[in-house]
């Protein structure tokens, strides 16, 4: 998958040189569970801040100059175990949670809005813009995931005025419906995660048995093959048309 991911930085980068500067790319990284999502994403954020950061790569006048890129996931976006346990059937939340209706969608689509915003200049060009730029430049904070404690972890991301291409990833990153729409419907780039089913449920297994989100092999199995794979299949039949497919590759989770 590196390759595949310096390909696809080196894509997003040419990208942003024909993107106003003032302006963001915000790429939706979708697929099955334990398709490679948040593997890829993080490898694409690695070599673009590295090639962004290389003198002979960029020169001054590009407008990719000063840029930088962050991945941030959907799963910060999941309800917690409290919020699951107030919704009128708590036992069918918890166990189904991961299904699309156990994640604050609205709140999600709502944070992608903000990252259209137009972003400010990257250089003060006069006294009036060096005055204005001594003023502190606006941040976003999105939740993050925390297996550790198995619920998101408030302002666990930050996301820059330089981080102008942003990688959304996750189950529902394009997903058709309301109000994940609204999200999906803003992205610059959908790309979509395909892998072999077997691949997917072997890598889940593994997760959720390492994790502690089951107790046994056997428990990670059933649900594995059960819940996990009629997810996927949610996922893709439910999913807004990919810009991009990418084939994912053998790894150990």
């Amino acid at each position: 998958m590196d390759q595949t991911a310096l390909e696809l930085a080196g894509y997003l980068i040419e990208r942003l040189e024909r993107t106003p500067s003032d302006a963001r790319i915000l790429v939706g990284l979708a697929g099955v569970p334990a398709g490679g999502k948040s593997t890829l994403a993080g490898l694409i954020v690695t070599h673009a801040n590295k090639l962004l950061q290389q003198p002979q790569f960029l020169g001054e006048e590009s407008k990719a100059y000063g840029a930088t890129a962050v991945a941030v996931g959907i799963d910060g976006w999941h309800l917690t175990r409290a919020q699951l346990d107030s919704l009128p059937d708590p036992q069918r939340a918890h166990k189904c949670r991961g299904s699309h209706w156990t994640f604050d969608a609205l709140g999600y689509a709502s944070f992608v809005a903000t990252l259209r915003a137009p972003l400010p200049p990257p250089k003060a060009a006069s006294s009036e813009s060096q005055e204005s730029a001594k003023l502190p430049l606006p941040v976003l904070t999105a939740p993050a995931w925390d297996h550790s404690v198995k619920d998101p972890i408030k302002d666990g991301i930050t996301v820059r005025p330089t981080d102008r291409i942003v990688i959304l990833e996750g189950l529902y990153a394009f997903f058709t419906m309301e109000p994940w729409v609204q999200a999906g419907e803003v992205l610059n780039e959908r790309w979509l995660i395909d892998v072999d089913p077997d691949e997917a449920t072997r890598r889940i297994i593994l997760r959720h048995f390492k994790t502690g989100i089951t107790q046994s092999i056997e428990e990670a199995t059933l649900r594995a093959e059960g819940f996990d794979r009629a997810t996927g299949r949610v996922v893709l039949g439910n999913s807004l048309q990919p810009t991009r497919r990418i084939r994912s590759i053998n790894f150990s989770p």
